[in-house]
């Protein structure tokens, strides 16, 4: 028994057992095994546990080789033993049990995985059997379970993120007699619900198909069948059979799978049958078979095809039927042949054809509506498919046309003959029509080309009792629209014919009058009433036909009245008369149009009268006259001319409007006719008449006066054309040859209680191509005296506000806007005229002056906005003063400079640049305004918040470049003051919500030629007292990261030596010079930090020393103390080592511990001891000198002084 030490209240004691380690060759062999047992007895058996615990977990049990660095890991074997009688040894693999939780997570055997190549693989099986025996079982269950789910058995391959998954195969082996072995897949049993599933599916392709399912039976041998293959699903006592489903799946952007049912070829005796056929059922209706094609959600729907095959050389085709089942009590089952509806496209074609031949007569179709014996037969429709939007389809039955020498087909409708009762009642007609024309109904005879055309008889029924039938021909009645149009004429003649003769009379009487024959149009209640024409027709030679009205002659009383008058209107106006001649042809005239009273022998002749009816209601209708126009020549006058009088005035010539007595008076239009094509309209004059001695007279054009209402407008425009300038409307006032030129006024009326009228002085608005009038308001040129002022200015308002004045250029959609100018006069000699904008003043506050330029459109820039003074040549540019008025009782106004915001792209740019010189540049000054007795002005220079995606802005504070010169300072400092305290200088780089904090870096300038700049970090002194502190901290980390490194380090160099790093505290004359502490944080959680003072390698010489020496006195020196920390309550305190470095090729460092020499006294001790304790043995003291391998040890020396 070899057992480790016990301990009560910590880890018992470690054993370990481990071979000799080999440095050139393998290590030892490690081998625990029992030894063999005697003739009788049995091996002793070997264990490895680890022991049992009360509260805690089990220990670890773990059988592992050790790594190959160059090789190959080692092998783990586990063997049970063999035998030669008896059974072999058993190998059991099994997870810890659990009480009350679930028992050991998994037993897992894996092959090794190998980091840069295959992984190992695994391989579980039964040995090979003997002569006489069977291969062993091999089993692959999950245990059972009492109240849960028994555990799943999953076979299968790993996942391959590069390459192809595994293959996992389940065979049955062969065999050379008897049957193959069987491979089954059965899901589970269960008694309370529905059995287990079983799923055979294949790898999901992501970027390409999926695999294939195989389920078929093998091909059978050389005497034998090949194998039955059974898909079905198990029979139900209590309920439905399951469903069986053949389909393949659905495809997104491709083609759905096909399925095919195909039953073998053979090439003896016939093909394999395939049936298709519905379940039975002994109380309801059989199962439904349907077959199907596939849908098309955009595309077509796919085909469905029932056909027997092609029959061989010799034989028929096999027969097709269509039939319903027969019935013995019932109505037997409908058969239908039909294409599906169509939502958004034609409807499929049904077709039934006979097949043709090459010998005898054509196959026969037959349709036959079923024959009752009790009651009516069956119907028969054929009828074409209705449109729910378009129209319906067309039915059309014909015989075919007929062969090169034959007939064409007889076609006849007749209804049945009737023995009893009326024979059937044949109609031909088309349907009526909602929303549009019903279709027309034609009956033609046939054409031919030798001898006369076929006859169309319509004859009415004759009747030996009674009236003939009639004969009607009506056009159809509209509704809502007009009735149909009946046309009843002869075909036009032939090349040497003439048109056939169209006759309307009425039958001969023997006894009675002959019938009426009128000719007229139908009357309307609530629209017009047709027309009757009567005309001649018109011929090519010789005169037109005459059409003659003539009332009937008498011999004994007065011929009858002929009148021709308009049709009286009830409501609205009667109808207009027309008599005129027709058109004259190319060389003749019009014809003369004679409106005379007939001669008289004994009385007297009639009067002729022209003037329109008087009305009550209404405005009398007008009467004109006017001369018809010529296309050459001059056109016809018409003049009015009042009487010439020699000693008296002329007669007056009134045209004027009618006077209305209730209502507005008439218009009285003067106006020149419209010119022609290539002339101009006539001229239109108003003037008064020239005078020798007198004034001539005066033209006055103006509206009347109006008592109770507003007065009219008067317009003078001038005509516009589609081509040249525009005419000139022009008003000049009259020229005075002695005094001033007449003046011209345009002046709107006051108004006595409201405002006065508009005065709107505007050009019209431009065309499609070209721009609006200019408007110009200008003072004439003078030679020698002053130009007029041009003053623009609304007037004055004692209790009102001044009207406002707007000067704007208008704005347009294409190119640039125009400018808008204010110029001052230019001084030849003196100044120039100044420009003043000053907004009004006011016991409130003055007006707002504001210059802006206009709002921008949808993808444009807004106006740039420039103040400026103009250019000098000799002398200094002009000052540019943006000044606040001064406030005596308030605060001054605020001067505001900003760069407007958007909503895409970067912000607008402020700049504040000062002149460049050839001398000096100008200074740049930006200051708070002074306080007189309180604090002065902020000055705040930061950028703005960032957005929700972006950052906030960069603030550079930098001097420029220089050539030859250096380059500018930059002072960050605070002001003196005399009686309070200097103020804080912060330089603080912001925090952030996620990523690693800002930096915050100063760095000096780099010297090309000499050292760069230094940086120096100086607190100021105290005059009476102590200087200020210099603190280089590090902030406290967050609640789950640590605090910043703090690095002091001096720059690498190329050539020469890396900066010293020093650090220390100034040397006091009067007082003690200051401590230097470097301390490592303490922590909670984990082992303290270490602290490490590392010298520098040396790459050819020895490396950097590193000495820690304590402070020289005239009195004792320093303590130099190296110690660990203080222990906490349950640990130990912290290992002190002092060691040289290992050396390959050189001796290792030399370690002394020396107290220094003293000339006036004694040594000092060198003390090695180990610590006392409270418990336990005290520590030991061990001196111990290492091993060599090729020569002596080491010698031990201890001597006394």
């Amino acid at each position: 028994y070899i057992g480790s030490g016990r301990s009560e209240c910590h880890s018992g004691g470690r054993f370990e057992s481990s071979s000799g380690i080999g440095s050139g060759s393998s290590s030892a062999s490690l081998i625990l095994k029992s030894t063999n047992s005697g003739f009788c007895g049995s091996a002793g058996a070997l264990r490895f546990s680890s022991g049992s615990s009360l509260s805690g977990n089990g220990g670890c049990l773990v059988l592992a080789s050790g790594y190959g660095t160059a090789g190959r890991g080692g092998a783990v074997l586990i063997v049970a033993g063999s035998g030669t009688s008896g059974r072999g040894g058993r190998v059991r693999l099994d997870a810890g049990r659990g009480a009350v939780a679930t028992g050991g997570a998994s037993v897992v055997v894996g092959g090794g995985e190998g980091t840069c190549s295959s992984s190992g693989y695994l391989s579980l099986g039964s040995t090979n059997s003997g002569a006489s025996g069977s291969g062993g079982r091999l089993a692959f269950s999950s245990g059972s379970s009492k109240d849960g789910n028994s555990g799943a058995v999953a076979l299968g391959s790993g996942p391959s993120v590069g390459g192809r998954a595994g293959v996992a195969r389940v065979s049955v082996g062969s065999g050379t007699s008897g049957l193959g072995g069987s491979t089954s897949l059965g899901a589970g049993r269960s008694t309370g619900t529905t059995g287990g599933g079983v799923c055979v599916e294949t790898g999901e392709g992501a970027a390409t198909s999926g695999g294939a399912v195989y389920v078929r039976t093998a091909n059978g041998g050389g005497g034998g069948a090949s194998s039955q293959l059974v898909f079905s699903s198990g029979s139900s006592k209590e309920g439905n059979s399951g469903a069986l489903l053949v389909g393949s799946g659905a495809a997104s952007s491709g083609r759905g799978g096909a399925t095919r049912l195909g039953a073998g070829s053979g090439t003896s005796g016939s093909g394999g049958g395939l049936s298709l056929g519905s379940g039975r059922s002994s109380t309801l209706t059989g199962g439904t078979l349907r077959a199907g094609s596939g849908e098309g959600t955009t595309g077509s729907g796919g085909a469905l095809r029932i056909g027997t095959s092609n029959a061989g050389a010799g034989a028929a085709s096999g027969r097709l039927v269509f039939s319903a089942g027969a019935s013995t009590s019932g109505n037997s089952g409908s058969v239908r042949v039909g294409s599906g509806a169509a939502t958004g496209g034609r409807g499929g074609r049904a077709s039934a054809s006979v097949g043709s031949g090459t010998s005898g007569l054509g196959g026969a179709l037959s349709l036959l509506s079923g024959r009752s014996d009790v009651a009516s037969g069956g119907v028969l429709s054929a009828t074409s498919g209705a449109s729910a939007s378009a129209s319906s389809g067309m039915a059309i039955i014909s015989a075919a046309n007929a062969g090169a020498g034959g007939s064409s087909g007889r076609l006849c409708f007749s209804s049945g003959s009737s023995k009893a009762g009326n024979s059937g009642r044949l109609c031909v007609g088309p349907g009526p029509a909602t929303v549009g024309r019903g279709g027309a109904a034609s009956v033609s005879a046939g054409s031919g080309t030798s001898a006369s055309g076929g006859g169309l008889t319509f004859a009415a029924g004759r009747s030996i009792a009674s009236s003939g039938g009639r004969v009607l021909t009506v056009g159809g009645e509209g509704t809502a629209a007009s009735s149909g149009l009946v046309r009843i004429t002869s075909a036009n003649g032939g090349t040497a014919g003439a048109s056939g003769r169209l006759a309307f009379s009425s039958g001969r009487a023997a006894a009675g009058n002959g019938g009426a024959a009128s000719l007229g149009s139908g009357t309307s209640t609530a629209g017009r009433a047709g027309v009757v024409a009567v005309s001649a027709g018109g011929g090519t030679s010789g005169s037109g036909g005459s059409a003659m009205a003539a009332a009937g002659r008498s011999a004994a009383a007065s011929g009858g009245a002929f009148s021709v008058a308009s049709g009286d209107g009830t409501a609205s106006s009667s109808g207009m008369l027309v008599l005129g001649s027709g058109n004259a042809g190319a060389t003749g005239s019009s014809g003369r149009l004679v409106f005379s009273s007939g001669t008289a022998a004994g009385g007297n002749s009639g009067e002729v009268l022209v003037g329109s009816g008087s009305t009550t209601g209404g405005c009398g209708g007008g009467v004109r006259a006017s001369v018809g126009c010529s296309a050459s020549g001059g056109g016809g006058p018409l003049g009015w001319t009042s009487g010439r009088s020699g000693g008296s005035s002329g007669g007056w010539l009134t045209v004027g409007g009618g006077g209305g007595a209730s209502t507005s008076s008439g218009v009285l239009f003067v106006s020149s006719g419209n010119g022609g094509a290539a002339g101009s309209s006539g001229q239109l004059a108003f003037s008064s008449g020239l005078s020798n001695l007198g004034n001539s007279g005066r033209i006055t054009i103006g509206v009347g006066i109006s008592t109770k209402g507003r007065g009219a407008s008067v317009h003078v425009i001038v005509g516009s054309g589609t081509s040249g300038v525009g005419a000139i409307s022009t008003i000049v006032s009259g020229r005075g040859s002695a005094r001033g030129g007449g003046p011209t006024a345009v002046v709107s009326r006051e108004g006595v209680l409201a405002s006065s009228g508009i005065i709107s002085v505007t050009s019209t608005n431009g065309g499609a191509s070209g721009g609006s009038g200019r408007l110009a308001f200008s003072s004439g040129s003078a030679v020698t005296g002053n130009t007029g002022d041009v003053a623009m200015g609304s007037g004055s308002a004692t209790a009102g506000r001044g009207g406002r004045m707007d000067l704007h250029v208008g704005s347009g959609i294409s190119g640039a806007g125009s400018p808008f100018t204010v110029h001052a006069a230019r001084g030849s000699e003196h100044g120039g005229g100044g420009v003043v904008a000053t907004s009004g003043g006011s016991s409130a506050s003055s007006g707002t002056l504001a210059v802006r330029s206009g709002a921008i459109g949808i993808a444009g820039s807004s106006g740039c906005v420039s103040f400026s003074s103009g250019s000098a040549k000799s002398g200094n540019t002009g000052l540019i003063a943006l000044d606040s008025g001064t406030a005596s009782g308030g605060r001054s106004g605020a001067i505001i400079v900003s760069g407007g915001s958007g909503t895409s792209g970067f912000g607008s740019l402020v700049d504040l640049t000062s002149a460049p010189s050839v001398v000096l540049g100008g200074p740049l000054t930006l200051c708070g305004g002074q306080g007189g007795q309180a604090s002065s002005g902020t000055m705040c220079v930061s950028t703005f918040n960032g957005g929700a995606t972006g950052s906030s802005g960069q603030l550079a504070f930098s001097s420029g470049l220089s050539n030859l010169g250096n380059s500018g300072r930059i002072t960050i400092g605070v002001g003196i003051s005399t009686k309070g305290r200097g103020a804080s200088v912060h330089v603080i780089v912001g925090s952030g919500t996620s990523g690693v904090g800002a930096i915050s870096t100063i760095v000096s300038g780099r010297g090309s030629a000499r050292g760069g700049g230094p940086t120096a970090v100086v607190s100021r002194e105290g005059v009476l007292a102590s200087s200020g502190i210099i603190s280089v901290t590090s902030t406290n980390g967050g609640a789950s990261g640590g605090s910043g490194r703090l690095a002091f380090s001096s720059g690498s160099a190329v050539t020469g030596n890396t900066g010293d790093v020093a650090m220390g505290s100034g040397s006091a004359t009067a007082g003690r010079g200051g401590r230097m502490d470097l301390h490592v944080g303490s922590g909670i959680s984990g082992a303290g930090s270490p602290f490490t003072v590392h010298a520098a390698r040396g790459s050819e010489h020895g490396g950097g020393g590193v000495v820690a020496t304590s402070g020289g006195s005239s009195a004792s020196s320093g303590t130099l103390a190296v110690r660990s920390g203080a222990i906490g309550i349950a640990g130990s305190s912290g290992c002190v080592s002092f060691s040289s470095g290992s050396a390959k090729s050189g001796n290792t460092g030399l370690i002394a511990l020396d107290s220094g020499t003293a000339s006036g006294g004694r040594s000092g001790a060198i003390i090695v001891s180990g610590g006392s304790g409270t418990s336990g043995a005290n520590a030991g003291l061990s001196i111990i000198l290492q091993k060599v391998k090729l020569m002596s040890g080491g010698v031990m020396n201890l001597i006394s002084g």
